[in-house]
């Protein structure tokens, strides 16, 4: 059940937005100081980044010798791998019983079940760079790799040796795409922190949605982790299956899109996270990851004080599923 509404714009609030959601033509951005152009390139000939952006389907049907068994037994046992194996498809969300996400291993399968495993293939792509003006660059992320931490974007990054102390400035989830800021060192990354803490950081994302929603310029307006959460939207497409909307974010709250377009009832396709409990329809099931695209991304440069802004085409998965549902 929704637990958040979607407010139309009103006309006071027009002039408060940032890129496009001002009353600009479709796709434009307010004014800026300064824009920078640069060719998109790729870091190094060998260096590739391992990413999960094909799925493949498996559907098992329970027979009775089966019945009653645990989800991780019944995956183990039909796929010949280990419990451990088992229990990262779970993890991973992979796997849909009855057209319903389920990722507890203890589930209980009865017979006649349709256990649906959707597979991700690890596909291989060069890192591309969207923008770079030292000590900054903007990177193009991939779907499948989470920002920093252990086996990431930053450290795969790092282990190029012109890049090696650079490091993430903020972060995308593992199956969002696009741009994505480093910084040459821990002093440059403080020095454009403050930016996001004020929110003057211009974020503009894609993302498709299931269902038609009910106005076509709208804002989220729900507090997340007790904080104030805005999330304001507009519809380039739609059909009673899915919607294409652009979003801009004017705070940066932890999965703030996913947990909002959920709250409202029009779940980002794909989310292995806020989608679980309803059935999910034979169209989004071969939707590998969450279909969320960060696209356009804006800053005040620290050193030369100029607004730099940086965009990323939407990836092929993204326009896949934008073609598969029948989406402009």
């Amino acid at each position: 059940m929704a637990w958040a509404s979607i407010l139309p714009v009103s006309e006071q609030e027009e002039g408060k937005v940032g890129p496009r959601l001002n009353g600009a033509h479709p796709g434009t951005w307010n004014p800026l100081v300064h824009q920078v152009e640069c060719p998109h390139y790729t870091i190094g000939d060998t260096y590739g980044i391992a990413t999960g952006v094909k799925g493949t389907q498996n559907i098992h049907t329970v027979r009775g010798q089966e019945d009653g068994w645990g989800l991780q037994k019944f995956l183990a046992a039909r796929l010949s791998l280990s419990g451990r194996k088992a229990k990262s498809l779970l993890d991973d969300r992979c796997v849909l019983v009855n057209s319903r996400r389920m990722w507890m291993a203890r589930h209980v399968v009865r017979r006649g079940d349709q256990i649906l495993i959707i597979e991700q293939t690890k596909l291989s792509t060069k890192l591309r760079v969207l923008w770079r003006e030292d000590p900054f660059l903007v990177l193009d992320k991939p779907p499948g790799v989470v920002s920093n931490g252990p086996d990431s974007l930053e450290t795969r990054l790092q282990s190029e040796d012109e890049f090696s102390d650079w490091r993430a400035v903020h972060r995308l989830d593992r199956d969002t795409t696009g741009c994505i800021l480093f910084a040459a060192s821990l002093r440059d990354k403080d020095a454009i922190v403050k930016q996001f803490r004020s929110n003057s950081i211009r974020k503009i994302y894609h993302a498709i949605v299931t269902g038609r929603t009910s106005s076509e310029r709208a804002s989220v307006k729900a507090p997340l982790d007790e904080k104030k959460a805005v999330t304001r939207f507009e519809v380039l497409d739609s059909n009673r299956l899915a919607t294409h909307i652009r979003i801009e974010l004017r705070t940066g709250r932890t999965h703030q899109i996913r947990k909002h377009m959920a709250a409202t009832g029009h779940q980002v396709v794909g989310d292995k996270t806020y989608s679980t409990g309803s059935p999910i329809g034979a169209e989004f099931q071969d939707v590998p990851r969450q279909m969320l695209h960060a696209q356009k991304f804006g800053f005040i440069h620290p050193e030369t004080k100029k607004e730099v802004r940086v965009a990323a085409p939407l990836p092929p998965d993204f326009r896949r599923t934008l073609k598969s549902l029948r989406l402009g």
